[in-house]
């Protein structure tokens, strides 16, 4: 998929972690895997490297991404932080 059109890895997850009208009452909402780290303990690298399907081992867990402007449709745009997008990942 060209990198303009590719979410942040994280967005799938969150969205899918959202309570929706009309779902049961006990049915339990999915999650994100892993652990969120204490904000006093921030990990090297993208804070969100240990919780991340797309994860490129050592990269993301030993460099902080910038934020980076993508476009998302039209004449709009997004900012992510994330090394996907940073014209210097694998993916």
């Amino acid at each position: 998929m060209e990198r303009a059109r590719r979410r942040p890895p994280d967005r799938p997850a969150l969205l899918r972690s959202v309570p929706r009208l009309g779902t049961p009452r006990r049915q339990r909402l999915d999650t994100v895997r892993g652990v969120v780290p204490p904000p006093y303990q921030r990990p090297s690298g993208c804070p969100f490297h240990s919780r991340c399907d797309d994860v490129m081992p050592g990269r993301c867990d030993q460099v902080t991404p910038e934020v980076v402007r993508v476009p998302v449709g039209g004449a709009q745009s997004s900012t992510v932080r994330c090394l996907l997008y940073d014209g210097e990942g694998d993916a």
